[in-house]
């Protein structure tokens, strides 16, 4: 009687770094420990950020013995989803799931320790102003008379009238003033008094 030969088993994941669960600052790469040799054959690791995003197009794992590995960088502080699917060495695929988290670099400056850089330093109210700080008395400086802007045709037109209004009432005075003087100045015709009469004969 012979003996079926055992069915051989699956490879199994013995270890990750980082470790599922594990929290840790600027993980620059995933590396996937398993107990046998795993086919290189379309492994994938996909990893999801604290927004969801997948960057399993943005990795390219490497199978190297036992581990399969991915490289990254920049990750931002959060929660990571890794999901990975590899081929067992008996020819099946076989897949998991963990996560890591990352934390906030120590070197990161605290928002809440940082000052506005426009914030102005608080005055005292209660401070004495210095006699050198005064402001000038602007009745001080005489202003000269031929400093006063003349009037322009805007301003006469906001004082009630037009330029050009204001410039016929002017022509009319002259005229008028005109008119008396040559009335006053013209010659009276003389009158003939009764001796120049013409005598009877």
């Amino acid at each position: 009687m012979f003996l079926a030969p055992a069915a051989a088993a699956h490879d199994v994941l013995v270890s990750s770094d980082p470790e599922d669960g594990a929290e840790l600052e600027n993980p620059t790469s995933l590396t996937l420990t398993f107990n046998n040799d795993p086919l290189d054959v379309n492994p994938v690791i996909s990893i999801s950020g604290p927004d969801g995003q997948e960057k399993a197009l943005e990795l390219t794992p490497v199978v190297d013995g036992r581990d399969v590995y991915v490289e990254f960088s920049d990750l931002e502080p959060g929660e990571y989803a890794v999901a990975w699917r590899v081929v067992s060495s008996d020819g099946h695929p076989i897949e998991g799931n963990q996560s890591f988290t990352v934390l906030p670099s120590a070197d990161a400056p605290d928002p809440a320790d940082e000052e506005p850089a426009d914030e102005e330093p608080a005055t005292d109210p209660d401070e004495s102003v210095s006699s050198d700080d005064e402001p000038a008395d602007a009745g001080d400086e005489p202003t000269a008379a031929g400093d006063e802007p003349t009037e322009t045709a805007e301003q006469s037109e906001e004082s009630g009238l037009p330029w050009f209004v204001w410039g016929l009432i002017t022509l009319g005075v002259l005229i008028a003033i005109g008119l008396i003087y040559l009335i006053k100045t013209r010659p009276k015709p003389v009158e003939k008094t009764s001796d120049e009469a013409p005598s009877k004969n």
